[in-house]
């Protein structure tokens, strides 16, 4: 079981508000969206749902077991406030199992491009200075 859960009052806000803006019933669902926000001011840039899939989270109201990573997916792909990307939803579920709020899916979706852009100009780079790049890309970008 994970250690005690302790979210703060913007967590809980935001997790209530888009149940209620969806209509959206189920606890996982408002655990969910409190989790990606707390994570969030922790300074993540995502919930991965491979993760939490099929763990018992420890709330001071005793413990709650999350259910698979289908089901997760499932219950997030159906709700009105979360999209795929390039959808303009305030959450938004990637191929990866890796739920974002927008803002911070659309930071690395523009950092990603980027990237890819400037990988594809011709530029003459030393052996030295292109292994130093990599090795640094690889630590903070792991594949």
């Amino acid at each position: 079981m994970m250690p005690l859960l302790e979210f703060s009052p913007i967590d809980c806000y935001f997790g209530r508000f888009l149940k209620e803006v969806s209509g959206e019933e189920r606890k996982e669902f408002l655990l969910i969206c409190s989790l990606v926000s707390r994570l969030t001011r922790d300074g993540h840039i995502c919930l991965d749902l491979e993760e939490i899939a099929n763990t018992s989270l420890s709330l001071p109201d005793g413990p709650f077991r999350l259910p698979s990573l289908d089901k997760l997916r499932d219950i997030l792909l159906r709700n009105s406030t979360v999209g795929l990307p390039g959808e303009f939803k305030p959450l938004i579920l990637d191929g990866n199992n890796r739920l974002y709020l927008y803002r911070y899916w659309w930071y690395e979706d523009r950092l990603a491009r980027y990237l890819a852009e400037k990988s594809k100009e011709e530029e003459e780079i030393s052996p030295i200075l292109r292994g130093s790049w990599e090795t640094r890309l690889r630590k903070y970008l792991p594949p």
